[in-house]
């Protein structure tokens, strides 16, 4: 049976944001440094032509799971080229970007995700918006 899609209410957005936080705002894959625009009165992300995705590493339609060590910081082009496949087959499609991506992808499934504050995920949050603005 397949999961309907459920845009992004199938994630708290202080996880959200942390995961982006953990991988450095860029895409773990090709190092695209991704734009997040969130609205300053409820952290909704607001999707635009360059936006930040979560790719989850394996699949759901694999088994993957929602937990933050299945999930990576994505620009759009490279979720959409990923889709459902797994990791090795993506990465075939990679070239030169290949080793240190599945590098990268190892180290974010090891960090452990910040905890900020309230005020300093604001501040992050609002620093992103100034330079996305």
């Amino acid at each position: 049976m397949s999961k309907q899609w459920q845009g992004s209410k199938w994630i708290r957005p202080a996880k959200r944001a942390a995961i982006y936080m953990r991988d450095d705002w860029k895409c773990v894959y090709c190092m695209k440094v991704v734009e997040v625009r969130f609205t300053q009165s409820s952290l909704k992300q607001s999707l635009g032509y360059d936006s930040a995705t979560l790719d989850h590493v394996l699949a759901r339609e694999l088994g993957g799971t929602n937990d933050h060590r299945n999930l990576v910081t994505c620009c759009k082009a490279c979720n959409s080229a990923k889709r459902a496949s797994k990791v090795s087959l993506f990465m075939l499609t990679l070239g030169d970007l290949a080793d240190g991506a599945a590098q990268r992808v190892r180290n974010a499934k090891r960090r452990k995700l910040p905890k900020p504050s309230d005020a300093t995920l604001a501040v992050l949050i609002s620093k992103r918006m100034e330079i996305g603005s």
